[in-house]
């Protein structure tokens, strides 16, 4: 029974990719399609939770109930642009074939990526002439 039992441990650990340690492996993101699909989804929602750290702490810092207006209102028509230029990058719905998840995240992330460099020079900026 105690033999089974190491065994079935044994198995469970190989069948499920966990490691000595107990992390799972890192995915192979050229394996195929739906791995590079993960592995894009994952980059943006790790940019993505970049970016809203960042938009919190600049709200958090802004003194002017206009100027936190301002920022959510820049925020979200950012997103908007964000959503359509990929849209518009990805072409109508015919046309997008099988790595179209994979091309939307990259998009995705393309400008998320820039957007954080505007909220870091945002924050960093301390001079007259930053939005306060």
């Amino acid at each position: 029974m105690k033999n089974f039992i190491v065994i079935s441990i044994f198995f469970t650990f190989l069948f499920n990719g966990v490691t000595v340690y107990g992390a799972e492996p890192e995915e192979d993101c050229d394996k195929n399609q739906a791995t590079m699909n993960r592995c894009a989804e994952s980059e943006f929602v790790e940019l993505d939770n970049e970016l809203n750290s960042l938009y919190k702490q600049k709200m958090e810092t802004l003194k002017s109930r206009e100027y936190k207006k301002y920022l959510k209102i820049a925020e979200i028509a950012w997103i908007d642009f964000r959503d359509k230029d990929c849209t518009y990058q990805l072409g109508p719905p015919q046309d997008r074939g099988s790595i179209h998840i994979m091309r939307k995240y990259k998009c995705m992330s393309k400008h998320t990526s820039r957007r954080i460099e505007d909220l870091k020079a945002y924050i960093d900026c301390t001079q007259n002439g930053c939005p306060h």
